[in-house]
């Protein structure tokens, strides 16, 4: 995959931006265990999460901001030793307080990773590969998402310390090898003035959009172990192995989305993602609900990815880093969406077949919803 540069900074960037990833499943998972530990009141153990994730948005224009000033190799780092600290704040703090503020941070940082760990390897990877590394590594972020509920089980059963400090060894590995992390040639430009005009175009909005409703698809499925437990009986760590067996084809298949985005351009890596969505949900109406769900994740491989690429793409590496933190504030609004839709599901009195054809009813609006912003997306030009 990599021509004429090394691999290794493609894993250790990995490596700095996975961790804050599963400490988001993991702070789901331990609300309970943290609670308790840190005698939160009802309403504390409520915004736990959602604190955490209004770091992240707060603070993904700014990051993307600051990563085009002073550089996504430089900035990416930077906040990896932001978060080490506030990681060990959080997991030893004893007033709630604290420790919420320990999550803000900790969210603000994860804001930082995903804006600069995006840009810095479409930066240092050639552009005819672009496609396929922006297709790896979002599969491997998606796959650490998913898998978070099953490890996430395991490392709750800790205690506060564990949740928190389990991931640190490696964030300091990788730290410790960072010099092999070339640095990337806009770090050797000249600050320019910024033109916001063209983070309003046509075609940088339209694969924004399409990432929104595609993230909001994502959504419904993560709330899949949660019906599994619920409708089927299974524990947490079953539930959890199985939804991760089945959401393999993302990650096996988003380097192959990669791919063809990198020969053809974006227009048949999409068409394959709608097409395969709506076999899925065919499927789905049958009660092939395990076949539909192995689709779903199929086309989400040939969609989420391209609209990453695609939309980064459009700008000069000096924009690159803003047009990034613009990309993911929109595609975590398609989150809030779909785990608010997701989690009412949950609450609905109805057999699980009746639960799954309604999740994927809805994924097939979703995706109806994005084909406007599908069409008009064919008019940008890569740079």
């Amino acid at each position: 995959m990599m021509q004429k540069v090394s691999p290794l900074p493609f894993i250790l960037t990995c490596c700095l931006t996975i961790p804050r990833i599963l400490v988001q499943a993991f702070i789901v998972l331990a609300i309970p265990i943290l609670s308790k530990d840190l005698n939160l009141s009802p309403f504390q153990s409520q915004i736990l999460f959602p604190i955490f994730t209004l770091g992240i948005m707060i603070f993904l224009i700014p990051a993307g901001r600051i990563g085009d000033r002073f550089g996504s190799r430089q900035v990416l780092i930077t906040s990896t030793y932001f978060y080490l600290f506030f990681s060990m704040m959080a997991g030893l703090a004893t007033n709630p307080i604290l420790f919420l503020f320990s999550l803000f941070c900790i969210g603000a940082t994860s804001a930082f990773s995903m804006t600069q760990a995006s840009a810095y390897v479409t930066e240092i990877y050639p552009f005819m590969i672009r496609g396929r590394v922006i297709g790896l590594f979002g599969g491997l972020i998606s796959l650490s998402f998913f898998l978070g509920p099953t490890i996430g089980g395991l490392v709750a059963s800790l205690g506060q310390a564990g949740i928190f400090f389990s991931m640190l060894p490696l964030v300091v590995l990788a730290l410790s090898l960072t010099r092999f992390m070339p640095q990337s040639r806009k770090e050797e430009k000249i600050y320019e003035k910024y033109e916001y005009s063209q983070f309003i175009s046509i075609p940088f909005i339209s694969h924004c959009t399409m990432a929104l409703f595609w993230q909001a698809i994502i959504s419904l499925l993560i709330f899949f172990p949660a019906e599994y437990q619920i409708h089927y009986g299974y524990t947490p760590a079953q539930s959890g192995l199985i939804f991760t067996v089945l959401a393999l084809p993302f990650p096996i298949f988003s380097p192959v989305a990669g791919w063809l985005f990198d020969r053809v351009g974006s227009t048949i890596p999409y068409s394959i993602g709608y097409l395969s969505l709506a076999i899925g949900g065919l499927l789905s109406y049958y009660g092939l609900n395990d076949e539909s769900i192995l689709l779903l994740c199929f086309s989400l491989a040939f969609v989420l990815p391209i609209t990453a690429s695609s939309s980064w793409g459009l700008f000069e590496q000096n924009h690159r880093s803003m047009a990034t933190g613009v990309y993911y504030l929109l595609r975590f609004s398609g989150s809030i969406i779909g785990s608010l839709l997701a989690g009412y599901f949950l609450t609905m009195e109805k057999g699980s077949q009746d639960i799954f054809f309604l999740n994927f009813s809805v994924a097939l609006i979703f995706a109806f919803l994005s084909i406007p912003a599908f069409i008009l997306s064919l008019k940008g030009k890569r740079v």
